[in-house]
């Protein structure tokens, strides 16, 4: 290609301006000056936010800290292993047992599966 994706954006925004100015006629040199100060303003925040989630997760990657804070969890529900159940789902620090129809099991429904299933 002649020019790269990003390359070629900046050029139709270019070409956008003197094609509106003479062909469409809805640009007008107040209009433009008013735009531009608002487009850069826009600008400025977006990259401003950009900037900031990029340093957000420069110091959580370096500090670790989603692996010390949520590893313990995930590590406890890989563990789990259950007769009575065919998944177990980690939610709010405890350990959920669904069935194999999705329905929740109680205690008195583990028990008894699990009772079955010692016994056969």
């Amino acid at each position: 290609g002649l020019l790269a994706p990003s390359e070629i954006a900046a050029v139709a925004g270019v070409w956008a301006i003197p094609i509106g100015i003479v062909a469409y006629r809805e640009l007008a040199s107040p209009g433009i000056f008013q735009a531009v100060p608002e487009t850069v303003r826009i600008t400025v925040v977006i990259f401003a936010i950009i900037a900031m989630a990029t340093c957000l997760c420069v110091v959580l990657t370096y500090s670790q800290t989603p692996q010390m804070r949520f590893g313990s969890l995930f590590k406890s529900a890989a563990r789990h292993r259950c007769s009575c159940c065919r998944s177990a789902i980690l939610t709010n620090s405890r350990i959920v047992h669904r069935n194999r129809f999705g329905k929740l099991l109680n205690r008195a429904d583990i028990r008894s599966s699990r009772a079955v299933a010692e016994s056969g």
